[in-house]
């Protein structure tokens, strides 16, 4: 009588049977272990009676459901993705016992075990339970790379790069690492393996092949402030029993706009020419350029054009139009910096050119550079025996003798003392501004040397004609006025 009644408990806990394939090993806890790329299986049997329900899972999701409607309609319904993997077979037979069951089986396999079959596999119903742990062993799969990017470091993984310049065929990060923030920054490499890795660093600097081992472990810390940071490569690799990975972070710095290159800083342009000033910047990412313009009146910045431009081009030089300060401004996404321009329309190049000294006599010729016609301011100075400084100056207007840009002018100059030494400066001024010559000294000749009567100087003038201390006298009046004075002051 009481076999009777637990006879239908005993038949309902009839456990899942499960094995495996041949070859396959068993730990104590009844773990498969699999190295990568071996063919493994696995088989749950049951006995179904109505209205049970069996289920297998695979460690990700459930892989089939057989449900037992009734012992003539037992249907095995496998998940969408593991019709390759699992395969279902029933009994034909119902048994004869009370109550009665079929029998089925359900094969899971798995053709090429990788690192992701790792998991726990049940197979399940009702309450009862049987499950195979499966441990896939190999060499490590995968490096992932990360920073810490609050530290001005971007990381990206880019698949597209030249594998044989980068040493061999390694996975590649780009680190773009901004050059003016503070501190270093580590470098962390989390590893897919199993067994576990030993993790190594090394270093190749740009121009090398030799790599260089900089650490053990897994994280890395890098000096960003390292002169041969840019372009180096740190290769991080992976080894256990089974095999190795490695994969490369290959470093770019990043910085805002720098050390500003402007092929004419200064420019003189003459009028109605073309001007074309080129500005450059070291930056990375690469900077764009636009230039502005001061206004002289309001001394504010005006924007020059739109967009990106290669240069400063003016097509038709104006220089009262055009004249003025100018800035190349270069940007990119961690700031901007500017460059100086000036275009110039006041002379340059002032100089006196010494030609042939007779007594009291020299000849020069006036030079300098500008786009418009200028007049020359000459001076003359000179100490006296009495150890008094002389001055003598004089406004020289020849714009008819004019060719601008190089304007080249003759003059003649009479000197108030023979057997001195003078000092000769020269201003040249147009409507934009002036400039100087540096200073040029010369020694007159003895008395009695003159001029041979073959030496002519053509569009000069003959005479000193002016002071800056007595305007209005010649060059006569003047010296009779110094040598009286001289006299004078010798008398006394």
């Amino acid at each position: 009588m009481a076999w009777d009644l637990l006879l239908p408990v005993f038949v309902a806990l009839i456990s899942i049977l499960v094995s495996s394939t041949e070859g396959t090993i068993y730990t104590e806890s009844q773990d498969l272990v699999h190295q990568i790329g071996e063919t493994t299986s696995f088989i749950c049997s049951a006995k179904l009676s109505v209205g049970d329900v069996m289920v297998v899972k695979s460690p990700e999701r459930t892989a089939a459901v057989v449900t037992a409607m009734s012992l003539d309609s037992v249907t095995p319904a496998i998940v969408p993705g593991f019709e390759s993997q699992v395969v279902a077979e029933l009994d034909a037979a119902i048994s004869a016992t009370n109550p009665p069951y079929r029998n089925i089986t359900i094969t899971y396999n798995i053709d090429s075990v990788t690192a992701n079959d790792s998991g726990l596999y049940e197979c399940e119903k009702g309450t009862v339970k049987r499950n195979f742990n499966l441990r896939v062993v190999g060499p490590p799969t995968e490096i992932s790379v990360t920073v810490d990017r609050l530290q001005g470091v971007n990381l990206t993984k880019d698949l597209t790069y030249d594998r044989n310049r980068y040493h061999n065929s390694r996975a590649l990060w780009w680190a773009h690492v901004a050059l003016d923030q503070p501190g270093n920054f580590d470098i962390t490499a989390a590893i897919t393996a199993d067994p576990v890795a030993d993790v190594t660093w090394y270093k190749i600097t740009p121009g090398s092949t030799e790599k260089i081992l900089v650490a053990v472990g897994e994280v890395i810390t890098v000096e960003r402030m390292d002169p041969n940071l840019n372009g180096s490569q740190f290769i991080c690799t992976a080894m256990n029993d089974y095999g190795e990975i490695s994969v490369s972070v290959l470093i770019e710095l990043m910085y805002k706009p720098r050390d500003p290159v402007i092929s004419m800083p200064d420019a003189y342009p003459e009028e109605g020419k073309p001007l074309f000033i080129e500005c450059s910047f070291d930056a990375h990412p690469p900077a764009t350029v636009f230039y502005t313009k001061e206004d002289p009146v309001t001394k504010q910045w005006e924007r020059i054009g739109t967009g990106q431009s290669p240069g400063l081009y003016i097509n038709d030089v104006q220089l009262d139009r055009d004249v003025g300060t100018y800035k190349c401004v270069g940007e990119n996404a961690l700031g901007e910096s500017e460059g100086e321009i000036r275009i110039h329309g006041k002379p340059k190049n002032v100089d006196i050119h010494v030609g042939d000294i007779y007594g009291d006599s020299v000849d020069v010729h006036l030079t300098a550079f500008s786009a418009v016609a200028v007049s020359f301011r000459l001076s003359l100075n000179y100490t006296d025996e009495k150890g008094v400084e002389v001055q003598f100056a004089e406004t020289i207007d020849k714009s008819s003798m004019q060719a601008p840009p190089n304007i080249r002018v003759p003059y003649e100059i009479k000197l108030p003392k023979s057997k001195t030494l003078y000092s000769l400066s020269l201003e040249a001024s147009n409507r934009h501004g002036n400039a100087f010559s540096s200073g040029t000294n010369i020694t007159s000749a003895h008395e009695g040397v003159t001029r041979p009567a073959t030496t002519e100087i053509k569009q000069a003038t003959s005479t000193y004609q002016k002071s800056s201390a007595m305007p209005g006298y010649n060059g006569h009046s003047l010296l009779f006025i110094v040598l009286c004075f001289t006299l004078k002051r010798f008398m006394l």
